[in-house]
């Protein structure tokens, strides 16, 4: 279908042929259409129809043979009509009476302005009118329209000067009822209202009509309106409207998709499914589509496709609402937005200069088209003569690159050495196309080439190059290294008056001479002066060896694998002899092995002369690793029954690095007598570098041996006192109240485990019970009874002070053995252990229903050395021993009670026990750690916060004594003393914090002891049960990454470690193989050095060649790969035939390049 493009509303469309003239051809009518277009363009139309249906309108058709109604052809001929014409109350308004017998106003919407007075609704009521038949009332239809325009029904027109007012009438020019409706119609065409008479069936009153009409060019006839309405539809092709009553009930269209409205076609009188602007589509449901690149839609409407961008535009955007989106092509101009058409740019004349023409004769000038220019014979162009028509940087469009031109073809000057003249006889000085030059040479010159020469179009001349040569000397024999000026002289022959310069390199003179420079002249007969003599080296070579080298040894190594870059050396030789021949030997050689020292490393450099030049360096390797331990002892522990012992064990063993054994120390030695308590053995391994390894350390502590444990005398006590620590010194006691059983010893001395009387008696054990009681004289100790009994209770401070100095004043008695009580120092009370014994039951009923039997071990030091005592000299060794001599004892004791006795004796149940550390003794001099004033305190867990109930000030009254011991921290908050936690410590007793240990050092373990100090941590390669020091080296096959390591990991299956104390994954491997070694044995390993070889796997270095011998190359695997080197090879051999056998003797020995050239 075609498109006519856009008709604005109001725009009326005929196609009439006047009265008198036949039918017109589709297309005639088409531009009698097109003149009426323009005639009405752009305007606001009020439009009536008067339609003849009265019986007269029957007539017979001669094309079909049949009877036809000029009713139904009034009718096609208003539906041709308003097919252009956009019905809707904003644009044309219509009218349509109906005239026969009367005349009825059947649609009204001239006068009746509503929004669903739209083509839509007036084709619907349009279409329902019928023919009537009957007379012809023209002049009532005449009334409607003058009623409608100025009379009783012009209410709602619009004014004639907004809206362009017209009145068709369609008849067939007779009437026979209501009068004459031409004074109507004149009332009408006086108020300018435009009147169309239009001529129906065949028998039409043209007269009638022409005097109804405005003027007889708007009276028309047409016998057949088929024409008309087939050139109607043409016009108007397929139904594109821009034009729609929009807001119509989606019930008029059907499924409409969400973006689409209901509308009504303002030109078809359809209602369709109108998709927005920028979319195309039937507007149902999917289908409405974003128009596509180039083309745009501006309009809401219904539309097959969008409107394609005038020809030679586009844009690049989708769904596009406007013509304005349209560019004009690169290349063309225009203004699709305007509707100004884009035609294509055209560059001005191409620009010919003077004897330039264009090739071809012409050529096009619009965009993208290409000319070439061209010069005539004898003419070059100056640049590129291939020009394009482009839009250049200003938009402009201009041919492509710049303008060039046609220059004269000259030739070049040719000169000619020795010619007369030198540069020709020539025809025209400027040596243009087709000048002729002619050569003559100086007398004593040849002339070679061409004699006469042309200048050719490719601007060269034609004819071989002229010279003209002189008498010439033979070439010279060139002399080895030296250079001659010109060098020409060796390479060709000179003429007569050419001086040649020979000059020997630099440290090279002419045998036999002195001089390094000599000089030859051609003379005229053609011989040269002087005679050949050969360069000779006169320089020795030079060499510069690298720094000292100082360098730690290899892990675990005596030797240390030392590199260097080889000494640089030089000759004046090297670069300018291609037979120069440097040797450079050495007394050692980069890549091997140095053991611990200093060594002197001397290079010697020869030239092929036999000039030679000397250099050295050191090589120093030092011992950075100190000794190890393959075994050192554990702490040992020896329970003994006297105050010393003699302790055995094994040496510890330290190897070395270097080999050599080292030199051990140590505080003590196997067999040395130790008295009882805890003394560290230290042992010191030194080796000759002075490295140190002290980390072997233990304990040897010797623990007197316990005798038996038994409960005090029920109602009385049991005093002891330590003698030297192996022996204790006990004696029992009774409350006065009380009386022994029967009759104890003076006192019981604990020596080798088992308790005996003193003085020596046949005494039982256990120690007697004290009774209510007794035998008078049988077990009352009446002879002495001060030593024996007490008064009070003995938990008492002052019964326990009364049974101590009752103990002590006891031991200082002739009877007793006089080196108990040793001196004054120690015998006090302050070193005497008193334990109360359990009351019987009488007493404790009467006392408290349930009662704690406490031991409370008290130790009160008083410093007095003496000489070679091992006794306890300090508190801490006091508080040590109560540790590792009454706590274990105390502790065994309890679990081995037969509780039963007691239970049956006292009536006392046996719940549980605990053995825990006294509290000191409160006095500012002693363990006090809180202060407070009692009266302030006023704890009671509910008036005051815990943090105001803390009783650890530095001044007040004591009101808590706890001392902390060493390896603990006292923690105000929780008022009780913690262990340091791992990694810190505290050496000192009654602290209030911890402190982290030093950098490599850790604390670790359950017991507080052993946060008392800081032990190393065991570094990687080495481990311990604890992960700190002792530690000991993990053997060949396993290793320890990291710190603090508790045991070796095997090396993953088919690797191992070839040394001890690896310190990672990383270096276990597979062994080297024969003929490669590594600074660990393993891979990656590095092939033996040419000169080195090894038979054994694993190796941690090579060995050297013997006797001058080498290898063919690295990674040689035995020792009889060593041979003699390649100097001893007769050199005759590559001097007589070098180039011929060079590569036969590479070959023969391989892996030895002779450097064939």
């Amino acid at each position: 279908m075609r498109s006519l493009g856009v008709f604005t509303i109001g725009t009326f469309f005929l196609a009439l042929v006047s009265l008198g003239v036949k039918p017109t051809s589709g297309i005639e009518g088409k531009l009698e259409l097109q003149n009426f277009q323009r005639s009405h363009n752009d305007s606001i139309s009020d439009l009536i129809f008067l339609l003849d249906s009265s019986g007269s309108l029957w007539y017979y058709d001669p094309v079909s043979h049949k009877s036809k109604i000029g009713f139904d052809d009034e009718k096609a001929f208003v539906n041709s009509l308003l097919s252009f014409i956009r019905i809707s109350m904003p644009a044309t308004r219509v009218s349509v009476a109906v005239f026969g017998t009367d005349a009825t106003l059947d649609i009204n919407y001239v006068s009746n302005p509503n929004v669903q007075n739209h083509k839509c609704n007036f084709k619907k009521s349009f279409g329902g009118l019928k023919f009537r038949s009957g007379l012809t009332n023209m002049h009532d239809a005449f009334q409607y329209a003058y009623d409608i325009i100025f009379g009783t029904l012009s209410g709602g027109k619009r004014p004639n000067k907004l809206a362009k007012t017209a009145v068709f009438v369609l008849t067939d020019g007779m009437w026979n009822r209501g009068g004459d409706p031409y004074p109507i119609a004149k009332q009408l065409k006086d108020e300018d209202i435009e009147i169309f008479s239009i001529g129906v069936t065949n028998g039409v009153n043209m007269g009638v009509m022409r005097q109804l009409a405005t003027d007889n060019s708007h009276a028309f006839h047409y016998n057949d309106f088929t024409q008309f309405r087939e050139l109607a539809n043409y016009l108007r092709g397929d139904p594109y409207e821009r034009d729609w009553e929009l807001g119509q009930p989606k019930s008029l269209c059907g499924s409409c998709d969400n973006m689409a409205e209901c509308a009504c076609g303002l030109l078809s009188g359809e209602y369709k499914c109108s998709c927005p602007k920028g979319y195309y589509g039937s507007g149902y449901i999917s289908d409405c589509h974003e128009c596509p690149i180039s083309t745009y839609k501006d309009f809401t409407g219904y539309a097959k496709s969008c409107i394609p961008c005038p020809a030679n535009s586009r844009h690049s955007r989708k769904g596009s609402i406007s013509r304005g989106d349209c560019k004009c092509l690169e290349g063309y101009e225009g203004n699709p937005a305007g509707y100004v058409e884009c035609t294509i740019r055209s560059c001005d004349q191409f620009p010919v200069p003077p004897h330039g023409i264009l090739k071809g004769g012409t050529c096009n000038r619009e965009y993208q088209s290409t000319c070439e220019l061209i010069c005539v014979t004898g003419y070059e162009l100056s640049g590129n003569g291939r020009r394009t028509c482009v839009i250049n940087d200003l938009g402009i469009a201009a041919w492509s690159g710049s303008d060039v031109q046609c220059n004269k073809i000259v030739c070049p000057l040719i000169e000619v050495t020795n010619a007369n003249p030198p540069t020709g006889t020539c025809t025209k000085p400027d040596l243009s196309y087709l000048t002729t030059c002619t050569f003559k040479c100086w007398s004593g010159y040849i002339l070679q080439g061409n004699p006469v020469r042309q200048c050719q179009q490719d601007k060269t001349w034609s004819g071989t190059i002229n010279t003209c040569e002189p008498v010439m000397c033979p070439k010279l024999n060139s002399i080895s290294l030296s250079q001659v000026t010109p060098p020409e002289c060796v390479t060709q022959e000179s003429r007569f008056d050419t001086r040649c310069v020979f000059e020997c390199p630099k440290g090279y003179l002419f045998k036999g001479t002195i001089d390094k420079s000599t000089l030859r002249f051609c003379q005229k007969d053609g011989t040269w002066t002087g005679e050949h003599k050969p360069c000779a080296d006169s320089e020795p070579p030079v060499i510069t060896c690298p720094k000292n080298i100082r360098a730690n040894n290899s892990l675990h190594q005596p030797h240390a694998v030392i590199t260097w870059v080889e000494p640089a050396h030089s000759d004046n030789s090297i670069g300018i002899d291609p037979l120069a021949e440097v040797t450079v030997t050495s007394s050692y050689k980069s890549g091997q092995k140095f053991l611990i020292g200093t060594y002197t490393v001397q290079y010697t450099v020869m030239d092929k002369a036999g000039l030679t030049d000397r250099c050295s360096f050191t090589v120093e390797v030092i011992d950075n690793e100190a000794p190890y331990y393959t075994s050192c002892p554990q702490d040992i522990l020896v329970e003994v029954t006297q105050s010393s012992a003699r302790v055995n064990w094994d040496r510890p063993e330290f190897l070395d690095n270097s080999n050599k054994t080292p030199i051990v120390t140590s505080n003590k030695s196997p067999g040395e007598t130790f008295y009882i308590g805890e003394v560290f053995v230290n042992y010191v391994s030194n080796d000759q570098s002075g490295n140190v390894n002290d980390s072997c350390a233990f304990k040897v502590h010797l623990k007197a041996k316990a005798c038996p444990s038994y409960a005090p005398p029920i109602n009385g006590a049991l005093a002891c006192y330590a003698t030297g620590g192996s022996n204790k010194v006990c004696s029992v006691s009774c409350n006065e109240k009380f009386d022994f059983a029967f009759s104890p010893a003076f006192s019981y001395i604990c020596a080798t485990g088992t308790w005996g009387a003193i003085p020596p008696s046949p005494r039982p054990m256990p120690w007697p019970d004290c009774s209510v009681r007794y035998t008078p004289g049988m077990a009352r100790m009446a002879m002495i009874p001060q030593f024996f009994y007490y008064s009070g209770d003995c938990n008492s401070k002052e019964a326990q002070d009364q049974i101590k100095q009752n103990f002590i004043d006891l031991l200082n008695q002739a009877f007793l053995p006089g080196d108990i009580c040793r001196n004054d120092a120690d015998c006090n009370i302050g070193n005497v252990v008193v334990y109360c014994g359990a009351t019987d039951a009488a007493k404790r009923r009467r006392r408290r229903s349930v009662r704690e039997v406490s031991i409370k071990v008290d130790y009160v030091a008083q410093e007095k050395p003496s000489a070679g005592s091992q006794r306890p000299q300090t508190v801490s060794q006091l508080e040590q021993m109560l540790d590792n001599d009454a706590r274990p004892l105390l502790d065994a004791q309890a679990k081995a009670i037969d509780w039963s006795p007691l239970r049956s004796s006292t009536d006392l149940e046996y719940d549980s026990y605990s053995i825990t550390t006294a509290e000191a003794y409160c006095s500012d001099a002693g363990a006090v750690v809180g202060k407070c004033d009692s009266l302030e305190t006023d704890c009671d867990g509910l008036s005051k916060p815990h943090s105001l109930c803390q009783c650890n000030q530095a001044s007040g009254s004591i009101e808590k004594c706890i001392r902390c011991p060493a390896g603990t921290y006292y923690d105000s908050l929780q008022e009780k003393c913690i262990r340091c936690s791992p990694g810190t410590y505290q050496n000192q007793e009654g602290r209030f914090e911890c402190y982290d240990c030093p950098e490599g050092t850790w604390t670790l373990g359950d017991d507080s002891k052993n946060f008392t100090s800081c032990r190393a941590k065991c570094i990687p390669g080495y481990v311990s049960p604890s992960g700190l020091a002792k530690c000991y080296p993990c053997s060949n096959g396993t290793y320890a990454s990291g710190l603090m390591n508790t045991n070796c990991t095997t090396c993953p299956v088919g690797t191992t470690t070839i040394l001890p104390a690896a310190g990672g994954r990383e270096e276990c491997g597979m062994k080297c193989a024969p003929g490669t070694y590594s600074g660990n044995g393993v891979e990656p390993c590095i092939p033996c050095a040419k000169g080195s070889y090894q038979v054994a796997i694993g190796a941690l270095a090579c060995i050297e060649c013997t006797a001058q011998k080498s290898t063919y190359g690295p990674g040689a695997d035995a020792a009889d790969m060593c041979v003699g080197k390649m100097d001893q090879l007769d050199r005759a051999v590559f001097s007589a035939s070098r180039m011929r056998h060079c590569r036969e003797y590479e070959q023969l020995f391989l892996n030895f390049s002779l450097n064939c050239i």
